[in-house]
């Protein structure tokens, strides 16, 4: 059992946002304006090979420490120090009532003692760190206050920490991608979230393979979950520029899911000719620079599924917007469809639109994947810890 003392600690200045999903590494660096706005000194991308990392675990540790080499050397950054994420499938979150008033010692006890019996993995192989949630404004004493306790498995974390270090960087806070998601769009990004008695919001983070999804408002989760998709896209895995291998698609009408272009003709090798063209347009990391047959509308489908059964659950405050974060957020239809099938409005978020640009990011322009970087953009913000 180790304490990650590192989730909750303030931090100084001088930090860097390092993302690290299946398909890519995203890195953010922000500096505050002296009118109070953000300013975005650095901002790169590196995709990384299929397999390298599975559900947030690192499968080819050299493969991984080689593109973070790459991705610092070409973000431009001197910054050493990170803020790093750990996906859902790796994190466990726990919200434990206590006795209002309990602290230290007696805090501690209770907490781990409530660790210890629901966290599904071994509690003495963990690391975690934990926090006193505050009472909602305006509210009475209450006689219990919950704790949010969050736990990962003691060898991702160290797998996490291992492969920063073999590439020269320092972590200094360790927490779950959901956290920093969920801090990013309460910088602005949505007009609702920051309202501690609005209604809740729903943030999906969208691959071509699944979505991972909470239910927030403000600073309280109300829900998590994951979705996998029934009907994936279909897949073009880039083995060079010019060689592809090939799957067959659910349907013969194509888009490019990062461009919206349409991509005319049958699926065969015949499309081949097209595809070189259509990936220099696509984004560093792109999902397995996947296309797709029009599969939004199942993804809509479930995604309304998944809420429809929130609001019947009676967990939470009702739904007033869906977000849409993650590498598939701008898929054509998708938002739109949701909302048909939903009734509620969807924004895709883009943590980068409205940044100051530093000026040594010359002939900088937005990477078409920025809803992606919501995370390493929530992970950035934590060099403004006060």
């Amino acid at each position: 059992m180790r304490s990650w003392t590192s989730l909750f600690a303030k931090r100084p200045p001088g930090l860097l946002g390092l993302d690290l999903s299946a398909s890519a590494a995203r890195l953010v660096e922000l500096a505050r304006a002296p009118s109070g706005g953000l300013v975005l000194l650095h901002c790169a991308g590196e995709p990384l090979p299929q397999g390298s990392v599975v559900n947030g675990q690192i499968e080819q540790f050299d493969v991984v420490a080689a593109a973070l080499r790459r991705l610092v050397k070409n973000s431009g950054s001197s910054t050493r120090q990170v803020a790093m994420a750990l996906p859902a499938a790796a994190v466990s979150t726990l919200r434990i009532k206590v006795p209002a008033g309990l602290d230290g010692l007696g805090l501690e006890g209770v907490v781990l003692q409530e660790a210890a019996r629901r966290l599904p993995f071994a509690f003495d192989a963990a690391c975690f760190d934990y926090a006193l949630l505050p009472t909602e404004p305006g509210t009475a004493s209450p006689p219990q206050r919950e704790v949010l306790l969050v736990a990962a498995p003691a060898e991702q974390v160290q797998d996490c920490q291992g492969v920063a270090e073999a590439c020269g960087l320092q972590v200094l806070i360790l927490e779950a991608q959901a956290q920093a998601q969920q801090r990013a769009v309460l910088n602005g990004l949505a007009a609702q979230a920051t309202d501690p008695r609005g209604p809740a919001l729903a943030l999906w983070d969208l691959s071509d393979q699944s979505a991972g999804w909470l239910v927030f408002r403000h600073s309280h989760v109300f829900h998590e979950g994951t979705l996998i998709w029934h009907a994936r896209p279909a897949l073009v895995p880039a083995v060079s520029v010019d060689a592809f291998s090939w799957q067959e698609p659910q349907q013969s009408r194509l888009r490019d899911v990062h461009t919206g272009a349409e991509l005319q003709g049958a699926w065969t090798p015949d499309l081949a000719p097209q595809w070189p063209a259509a990936r220099q347009a696509w984004p560093a990391g792109a999902d397995e620079f996947a296309a797709t047959a029009l599969a939004g509308e199942g993804w809509a489908t479930q995604m309304a599924q998944a809420l429809d059964a929130y609001a019947r659950g009676g967990s939470g405050p009702a739904l007033a917007q869906v977000l849409l974060a993650g590498t598939c957020a701008r898929s054509p239809g998708l938002g739109e469809q949701l909302t048909e099938l939903c009734g509620l409005p969807c924004q895709v978020v883009d943590p980068l639109a409205r940044l100051q640009v530093g000026a040594g990011l010359v002939n900088w322009t937005a990477p078409p994947d920025a809803p992606a970087y919501l995370a390493a953009f929530g992970l950035a913000l934590r060099r403004f810890d006060a």
